[in-house]
């Protein structure tokens, strides 16, 4: 096949990865400096452009990796230009799009999720707080890039984060709205499967490591790392994932007439008595859990993404090694604060025992430079957790650029 991948982050250059691994000729939107053979300097919200160039290719898949063009509803408008593209349309998208929306859904169709307040001023936003008198977690109700959520351990922490994001603006159209909701301990996992509008395939779990500080402490960011899959998970915890939370979204989506094409990641947290909650919905892969998986994958993913976007998924399961695989973020200090860019990176270019995927990177004349928060991400398989882990940060060991950030405590729970 012909595919076009959307998106330019670790996430898209481990799509393309496998794609071209399975032998189809991969184009990726806009540039990835990881894939120079293979990338397109197309702006990622261009969708006129992006549909031409398909269409001029003859492409016979696209696959949307970035939730900010599924967002702007780009799966409707290149179904209209007659291609198939996997992904949800941009009814189905504010699955992500929204978390009052996804709370409300979750609400409707028995699927068990942390009880909440959605607030538009700080009036409101006070009344919760008191209400909740617990600790609570504070979320932008728009797309903040994995930076929108905040973990407040007392009162003052939550008004005062309340009123940066209704007053002060911090993220912009994102958080003119805000839910407000009782804080679940646990363990957290990542749940994504497969979806083609009735049916779905369970991808393996994921372990990802959200904070930016090691013991899982600090800021929320798009993700430091990922374990797929947990030697902590057992059969029963997956079946308890899949019969009260992802088959209850299949089915509430079907009821509430909305026709859904595309992944569908449940974020989760295990509580002590291994059953799970719904804390968010993405519409997309994961990023780092979709680089974690795809070091697994040992099928043609493309040809069940393909069945699904043409709503008849494939029914064999897909193959996955049975070997463990650990990534690991390499950022630019700072972030998700404000960081320096434009360093050049060395070391990665000998790495044959992981797979270094590019995020914020460009190429800049001869040399790769950093251009974004998070960088790379490294990505290791090993027979054991242990040995995927030591592989992984052998070669981050090897990779060098000023300011760079990494947590040493990934695959350690």
């Amino acid at each position: 096949m012909d595919i076009l991948v959307v998106g330019a982050g670790a996430r898209e250059h481990s799509l393309a990865w496998q794609f071209i691994h399975s032998g189809h000729t991969v184009w990726i939107v806009p540039e990835n400096a990881g894939l120079p053979l293979h990338s397109v300097d197309i702006n990622i919200n261009d969708i006129e452009q992006i549909i031409s160039f398909a269409q001029t290719k003859k492409i016979d898949l696209v696959v949307v990796g970035s939730e900010e063009p599924l967002l702007l509803g780009i799966v409707d408008v290149m179904k209209k230009a007659g291609l198939c593209v996997f992904g949800p349309n941009k009814e189905a998208a504010q699955i992500e799009g929204s978390k009052a929306w996804a709370k409300a859904f979750c609400h409707r169709h028995d699927i068990k999720t942390a009880p909440f307040i959605v607030c538009t001023t700080m009036k409101e936003a006070r009344d919760a707080i008191d209400y909740f008198d617990c600790s609570v977690v504070i979320k932008a109700d728009g797309v903040a890039r994995g930076k929108g959520v905040f973990v407040c351990d007392n009162k003052d922490d939550a008004l005062h984060q309340a009123f940066l994001m209704l007053e002060k603006k911090q993220f912009g159209q994102a958080s003119m709205r805000i839910v407000i909701e009782k804080r679940i301990f646990g363990k957290e996992l990542s749940a994504l499967m497969i979806v083609d509008g009735e049916r779905y395939q369970m991808l393996p779990l994921v372990e990802d490591y959200k904070t930016i500080e090691e013991q899982d402490n600090g800021k929320n960011t798009g993700g430091m790392g990922a374990v797929s899959t947990p030697q902590w998970v057992n059969q029963s915890m997956s079946t308890a994932i899949e019969t009260t939370i992802l088959s209850r979204t299949i089915e509430g989506l079907v009821k509430d007439g909305i026709h859904y094409q595309g992944i569908i990641y449940a974020g989760l947290m295990l509580d002590k008595d291994n059953q799970p909650w719904l804390l968010e919905y993405n519409c997309r892969f994961g990023d780092p859990e979709c680089q974690t998986m795809m070091v697994r994958c040992q099928d043609d993913l493309a040809q069940w993404l393909q069945t699904a976007a043409q709503g008849a998924l494939c029914q064999k399961m897909i193959r996955w090694s049975d070997e463990m695989a650990v990534s690991i973020v390499l950022a630019s200090k700072g972030y998700p604060d404000d960081y320096e860019s434009g360093y050049v990176i060395s070391g990665f270019e000998q790495i044959d025992s992981a797979c270094v995927f590019h995020a914020g990177t460009k190429r800049q004349g001869d040399c790769i430079v950093t251009a974004g928060g998070r960088v790379m991400t490294i990505t290791a398989l090993g027979k054991t957790t242990e040995e995927a882990k030591k592989h992984a940060y052998d070669a981050v060991e090897m990779i060098d650029f000023n300011d760079v950030y990494y947590r040493n405590d990934i695959a350690t729970r």
